[in-house]
C-alpha cells in the first residue's frame, strides 16, 4: 500500500516540500499554498535547538503527509495545521538516500496521531515517469 504514495511523494517532493530557497521569505511558500486548500498545510517544526521551520505538507491519504526531508529532519517536533487545527506527527520517514541536502530524493512522509477528517484526497501516481520528463503536480 505504501508504494503508490512513496512513488507520488518522489514525483511531487520539489513541488510541495517546503523552504528550498533561504532567501525567500517562509510566508510567501504558506500564502500559495493557501489556493490548494484543504490538501497543502501549513507545517511546523522544532529542531533540537527549538528552532522553529515553517513550511508545508500535501495530504495524500488519511493521516499521512508528504513534505521535502530537509525541513523535518533531525526535528524533534512536527505538527500540522489542518482547517485551523494543530495535528501532532508521531512519525517522519526520511528517504533513505536523502543527503542532507536540499534536492535529489528531498522527501519525507509523516504519519499523523489522529486522522485528518477528509472524506478524499489528491490522486496519487501510479507509475515512475521516466527520468528527465516533466511533471504537472494538479
Amino acid at each position: 500500500m505504501l508504494r503508490p504514495i512513496v512513488i507520488a511523494a518522489a514525483v511531487a517532493a520539489k513541488a510541495v516540500g517546503g523552504t528550498i530557497d533561504d532567501g525567500v521569505p517562509d510566508q510567501r511558500y504558506l500564502d500559495h499554498a493557501k489556493s490548494f486548500s484543504p490538501y497543502t498545510v501549513k507545517l511546523e517544526a522544532r529542531n533540537g535547538e527549538a528552532r522553529l521551520h515553517s513550511a508545508t505538507a500535501t495530504l495524500i491519504a488519511d493521516r499521512w503527509a508528504v513534505t521535502a526531508a530537509h525541513v523535518v529532519h533531525g526535528c524533534t517536533q512536527v505538527r500540522l495545521q489542518v482547517g485551523g487545527e494543530w495535528i501532532d506527527v508521531d512519525r517522519v520517514v526520511v528517504h533513505e538516500a536523502w543527503k542532507d541536502v536540499a534536492g535529489e530524493h528531498d522527501i519525507a512522509l509523516l504519519h499523523s496521531v489522529r486522522s485528518f477528517g477528509l472524506g478524499s484526497f489528491p490522486p496519487l501516481a501510479t507509475r515512475r515517469p521516466a527520468e528527465g520528463s516533466q511533471v504537472a503536480i494538479v
